[in-house]
């Protein structure tokens, strides 16, 4: 079953809620929920007051004098176990009893159940709550003023208030769209955080040098021709001989020569 959430003076039977600057009475209806589940527990809270009932209860959340200003905190609760304490009669001693949960028997708890006379808060508490309060707003300030979110909110507001357009919170959430009409039109850009928390991008190493080709393979030298084998010289005991002994042609015309003479 779907329920959505509505808001509207306790007098008042129907939204819109309008405020006025004086504190009112409110009330607030769930109408329509989406995937929250049917046993979960709504808790409301405005001001210093909180409402809480089942989501399947169909009560409505009722707060009397509520600020104009506050806030509404709504949170969701998600049940984990159950348990029972059935109490003894108190005779003005503090009584200690152990809760174990139904649907989980590993978890447990231990309260102590005590007379009490229905005062207030002691002086104590209530200057710890205060001094906590005030902690909490200096916190608050100091982180408003260094964001810069109080400055810019300031400036909106003078804006708002010089120029006072009819409709005061469309012409404010243009202006914390950076002038922009529509989320989707804003342009993308980093914020100086995030670019500054980003390591510095490595600077682009130079290309490396190209390999340089490899020169053409040199042809094989051509081997030269032998020179001609020169003839060796005879020996010079055969060269002797050869002069010594006159060749047989020789000797055979002069044996004819000598043969016409006779």
């Amino acid at each position: 079953q779907a329920r959505r959430l509505a808001i509207c003076p306790a007098d008042q039977a129907s939204p819109p809620f309008s405020s006025g600057l004086a504190q009112a009475a409110m009330e607030v209806n769930l109408v329509a929920t989406e995937c929250i589940p049917e046993e979960a527990i709504v808790s409301i809270r405005a001001g210093s007051v909180r409402r809480q009932a089942a989501l399947n209860s169909g009560r409505p959340f009722r707060f009397p004098k509520v600020d104009p200003q506050d806030v509404l905190k709504f949170e969701i609760m998600q049940k984990v176990g159950t348990g029972y304490v059935v109490l003894r009669p108190m005779d003005g001693e503090a009584q200690q009893y152990k809760v174990k949960m139904n649907d989980a028997p590993q978890m447990t708890a231990e309260i102590e159940v005590k007379p009490h006379d229905g005062s207030s808060a002691p002086v104590d508490s209530e200057e710890t709550g205060k001094k906590s309060q005030q902690a909490g707003a200096k916190d608050a300030k100091d982180y408003l003023e260094t964001t810069g979110v109080l400055n810019f909110v300031q400036g909106v507001l003078q804006v708002v208030i010089k120029e006072r357009p009819a409709d005061p919170f469309v012409f404010m959430a243009r202006h914390f769209m950076c002038g922009y009409e529509s989320p989707t039109s804003l342009p993308k850009l980093p914020s100086p955080k995030a670019a500054e928390a980003a390591p510095k991008a490595a600077a682009p190493e130079p290309p490396a040098p190209e390999a340089a080709a490899p020169e053409a393979a040199a042809p094989p030298p051509v081997p030269e021709a032998a020179p001609a084998a020169e003839e060796a010289p005879a020996p010079p005991a055969v060269e002797e001989e050869a002069k010594a002994a006159p060749p047989a042609a020789e000797e055979e015309k002069k044996e004819e020569e000598e043969a016409k003479a006779a």
